[in-house]
């Protein structure tokens, strides 16, 4: 399994571009923190069309994280070009996890965000045969 690289953490805003040396993994799993309520950090990902997928984060006890995963439907790299194809908006302390087929190959990006407070996690993502 490969490690997910938050390459695309670097991104301040939605609107910016994705930094050139973004890499784009198929599976796999990352540890990340968040620092505060409003942090985020951001996950680049190549996936196959028709597939189906799992997206998975654990939150620590008292946060409330949410994610989301996005296609890059231009191909620019313009966070405000993509098309949001799920998100998981659990309650504080639930883990999330989205569920979704791939409607198109390419560049999908994970936004992993904490609503409220903060910690470790980890995200998972897993192809479903």
């Amino acid at each position: 399994m490969v490690v997910l690289v938050a390459a695309v953490a670097l991104m301040a805003v939605m609107g910016a571009t994705v930094p050139s040396f973004a890499t784009y993994y198929t599976t796999g799993e990352a540890d990340g923190y968040m620092l505060w309520t409003g942090d985020y950090d951001w996950y680049g990902v190549s996936l196959d069309r028709g597939a189906q997928y799992c997206v998975a984060v654990s939150v620590p006890w008292g946060a409330d994280f949410e994610v989301k995963v996005y296609y890059d439907s231009n191909h620019d790299g313009y966070a405000s070009d993509w098309e949001c194809v799920g998100s998981g908006t659990n309650g504080t302390g639930e883990d999330e996890y989205v569920y979704f087929t791939a409607h198109h190959t390419g560049r999908y990006h994970i936004k992993v965000y904490s609503y409220s407070g903060h910690g470790s996690y980890t995200l998972r993502l897993r192809r479903n045969y």
